[in-house]
């Protein structure tokens, strides 16, 4: 890998903008670098899994574990990849607070990366973290 991402954040914002579910999401990729990428999640209420408890949905997270992890290999190579494996582990319970997910390359390899991914809230406290398995795919035209 080269000192700076193949994709700039120009590059990234219209790429994950092409995808619908990231966009009801509202994710965005706030900065990129050799390692990965953040990606900021801003808060509404349809993330909440138990609003009588506010308590952000369980599914949101692993999506965004999922997606930060994804966009941190294609900074690197600007190439579609597709999700092999991905674990999500739950630390707190939060809700009302945007979401700031930092994904590192692990591993960069010709066929499979791996990404670890620790998702915290507004307030800096973590709230998840993950780990994320790719298959680098060409892209077809």
């Amino acid at each position: 890998m080269s000192d700076a991402p193949r994709l700039s954040l120009a590059d990234l914002a219209a790429r994950i903008a092409r995808n619908p579910f990231n966009v009801w999401l509202g994710a965005q990729i706030e900065s990129a670098s050799v390692t990965g990428v953040c990606v900021r999640v801003p808060w509404r209420d349809e993330l909440y899994g138990n609003a009588s408890v506010k308590a952000i949905h369980g599914g949101v997270l692993g999506c965004l574990i999922d997606t930060c992890g994804s966009y941190s290999v294609i900074a690197q190579t600007g190439e579609t990849v597709l999700t092999v494996d991905y674990r999500v582990d739950l630390h707190r319970s939060t809700g009302g607070k945007a979401l700031l997910a930092r994904g590192e390359i692990v591993k960069h390899g010709r066929t499979l990366s791996v990404v670890d991914v620790r998702v915290v809230d507004a307030d800096g406290e973590l709230v998840a973290s993950g780990r994320v398995v790719v298959m680098n795919v060409a892209r077809k035209p």
